[in-house]
């Protein structure tokens, strides 16, 4: 396992994270996370941004007919 960062800031790769929704493909191009420990994951194609709690459990997406194809993504303080 590779570890990164340290103190407050160490952060553990898992190699498989994440509860997609049966039958969607998620790809994912960036990933965010916002003030409630959510996970906003950018997903090029039917579901351009899924989001999902800090156990990778899905709550919602968003963009769906409005972003074609999603590419990066950031969080401001709005």
């Amino acid at each position: 396992m590779v570890t990164v960062g340290s103190g407050d800031y160490a952060y553990e790769e898992v190699d498989v994270w994440g509860k997609p929704t049966a039958s969607w493909v998620v790809r994912q191009d960036a990933v965010v996370t916002d003030s409630k420990d959510w996970v906003c994951r950018s997903n090029p194609g039917g579901h351009p941004l899924v989001v999902l709690d800090r156990d990778s459990n899905y709550l919602t997406s968003w963009s769906e007919g409005i972003l074609p194809d999603s590419c990066g993504m950031f969080i401001d303080g709005d």
